[in-house]
């Protein structure tokens, strides 16, 4: 009898020990859990910031794309133009050339596939210098001298 009670204390105390390595492991795996969970929200934070930096740069991309086909459409033209008007003198760097007079249309902003593009040649048509319209619409001079060059032989 005294050895079957040591038996069953014997036991009892292997039991408490299990529980105990059982309680340190779940609690250890608690933490893991939640050192996960929290990497998680912070990589799906990071995926969701990186979305919204990729939509503006494609909507950047796109804007971009936009003024250079309307300013390869323009060198087309100019190419058109001057072959067409290659029997005349090409006129002098020093002349000063009058402001382009606009096009006899209802709507010339309809024309343009950008509207930064229409801006530009608006207000050089109200008599705004180069400086005036890159300030005016903060970009760079030569981008606005660029385009009105360009847009001379429309």
């Amino acid at each position: 009898m005294i050895f079957g009670s040591v038996l069953v204390v014997f036991a009892l105390a292997s039991l408490m020990s299990e529980g105990k390595k059982d309680a340190k492991r779940r609690k250890a795996e608690d933490d893991a859990i939640k050192t996960l969970n929290a990497s998680i929200g912070e990589a799906d934070e990071t995926m969701a910031e990186m979305q919204k930096m990729s939509k503006s740069l494609l909507k950047e991309i796109e804007d971009k794309h936009e003024e250079l086909l309307f300013l390869f459409s323009l060198i087309e033209e100019k190419k058109i133009d001057s072959e067409e008007d290659a029997s005349e003198p090409a006129p002098s760097i020093i002349e000063e050339e009058a402001p382009p007079t606009p096009p006899e249309t209802p709507n010339r902003k309809s024309s343009y596939k950008n509207p930064k593009l229409g801006k530009i040649r608006d207000l050089y048509d109200k008599g705004l210098s180069e400086e005036e319209i890159a300030r005016a619409l903060g970009i760079g001079q030569g981008e606005v001298k660029l385009i009105l060059n360009l847009g001379k032989g429309r």
